[in-house]
């Protein structure tokens, strides 16, 4: 899946929201944005850096889900980056194969 567009909220901003950082993904992972918080999603930089991020927020935009990682900046999540986000709960018989 592809990172759409990448907000920062700043601290600056005095917005009310803690700093951190937007993705609006490019596909509907679920219409229950809830089911995605908590869950880890693996950035794919095009730099071929690859980093793991535990979801703090998420919400539903009709075609799109968005995502929120608390205390991040847009450096952390560069443009052109890809995503992955596992929405299956390992069951003990997966996890024994």
């Amino acid at each position: 899946m592809k990172i759409q567009e990448i907000f920062e909220i700043k601290e600056v901003h005095q917005t009310g929201y803690t700093p951190g950082v937007v993705v609006v993904l490019d596909t509907l992972l679920t219409a229950d944005a809830s089911r995605l918080v908590g869950r880890t999603a693996t950035i794919h930089a095009p730099s071929g850096e690859v980093v793991q991020l535990a979801i703090d927020e998420a919400k539903e935009h009709g075609p799109v889900n968005s995502l929120f990682f608390r205390n991040l900046t847009r450096t952390d999540i560069p443009a052109g980056s890809d995503i992955t986000i596992c929405l299956e709960i390992p069951t003990p018989s997966s996890i024994a194969s």
